[in-house]
């Protein structure tokens, strides 16, 4: 029993010895319990909008590769390098001072992203502003120059953030394409109180994902090149798709496309609720082939083409107390009729300017939709 005895204690003095090489020096270093936030400026930001201050914010992000934490970021204009791009790792949230603004240095890229948060865990940006470089930059090809990218992350969140003049769109939330045809799709992203104004593609590209949550928020004033919409739900590869997309309180007004639109067969589970579409030059909202949609209690009115154009092959579409006013307002013949209407003092009814539905539409309910002049 004393030999036994010893041999335990001395197994357990041993064990550390045996493992601890195998873990790396790195592993010692790992410090328990959250760490306070660290200042970019720590890291050499200056933030003047002139210096190049890309590389201290990644060695601020970097310096918490072990153990994750916050980097903040105080008022200034810090010029970022978008063809390197800020690039988050897991469990790190860059927060912004609301006066801290983000400003892409010019290029030519066909692709970019000021803020790259691609194949991590449980990261965040919050605060402040982000400004791309659209009025100065150099070439004349691509749409990709986004203002934040996620691919294939986790457990995201976006919050509190102004998003404007980027090249392609002001968010991107999609997929990374790995060797041998594998692909891995972001999920869990909830983007709340954004505002994308003023990018040229569009003002929020959600491609394909799992479980996207978008919470008051505003898309406003995208154009430039198609198809300038608000938000745009649309998966890159079919083969993965675009699931339980959730978008409320949102208000999408202003832009050279439609207010929303969403394309794909492999799109499913959306439900657009109490948003604000309004004054688009396109559709208000457009659904093309995508299952089990909902739209429930939205103002749609003053777009240019059909408030809701529901196209061939979407299936089990529910239209709820939602009220349409005014659409069409790009057909001059739409508007005369109105007019004539109005001075017959004929009441107000549904009509293809407000609502398009193809004959194609399997399974959709309407109920309490009201039609305004």
């Amino acid at each position: 029993m004393a030999r036994r005895a010893f041999l335990r204690r001395a197994c357990a003095l041993a064990l550390p010895v045996l493992v601890l090489p195998a873990m790396g020096k790195a592993a010692l270093a790992v410090a328990p319990g959250p760490r306070k936030p660290v200042n970019v400026r720590e890291h050499g930001a200056v933030g003047d909008g002139v210096h190049d201050d890309t590389a201290a914010f990644q060695a601020a992000i970097d310096s918490l590769l072990l153990v994750g934490g916050t980097v903040s970021v105080p008022a200034g204009r810090y010029l970022i390098d978008a063809a390197r791009s800020v690039r988050l790792r897991s469990h790190t949230r860059l927060v912004m001072d609301r006066d801290a603004v983000l400003l892409a240095k010019p290029n030519a890229l066909e692709r970019y992203a000021v803020v790259l948060i691609r194949g991590v865990i449980d990261a965040g940006v919050s605060g402040g502003r982000i400004v791309g470089e659209r009025s100065e930059h150099t070439g004349s090809k691509g749409e990709w120059g986004h203002g934040i990218s996620v691919l294939g992350a986790r457990h995201v969140s976006i919050r509190d953030v102004d998003i404007s003049a980027c090249w392609g769109d002001g968010i991107w939330v999609g997929t990374i394409f790995g060797r041998g045809g594998a692909m891995k799709v972001a999920s869990d992203v909830t983007i709340e109180r954004v505002t994308c104004r003023g990018n040229r593609r569009q003002g929020l590209s959600i491609t394909a994902s799992r479980r996207v949550t978008v919470r008051d928020s505003h898309f406003r004033d995208t154009g430039g090149t198609a198809p300038g919409c608000g938000i745009d739900v649309e998966p890159d590869t079919m083969k993965m798709g675009a699931e339980d997309v959730l978008i409320s309180g949102c208000s999408m007004s202003g832009n050279h496309g439609s207010g929303l639109s969403v394309a794909g067969e492999n799109v499913l589970r959306l439900r657009l609720e109490r948003c604000d579409i309004r004054s688009n030059r396109g559709y208000g909202v457009l659904v093309t082939g995508a299952g089990r949609v909902v739209l429930a209690d939205n103002t749609i009115a003053d777009n240019g083409l059909s408030g809701t154009y529901l196209r061939r092959g979407v299936r089990s579409c529910v239209l709820a107390g939602n009220t349409f006013s005014r659409n069409g307002t790009r057909y001059m013949h739409e508007a005369i009729k109105q007019a004539m209407q109005a001075f017959a003092a004929e009441p107000a009814s549904r009509s293809k300017r407000d609502l398009k539905v193809d004959d194609g539409v399997q399974a959709t309910v309407m109920e309490s939709n009201r039609y305004l002049r």
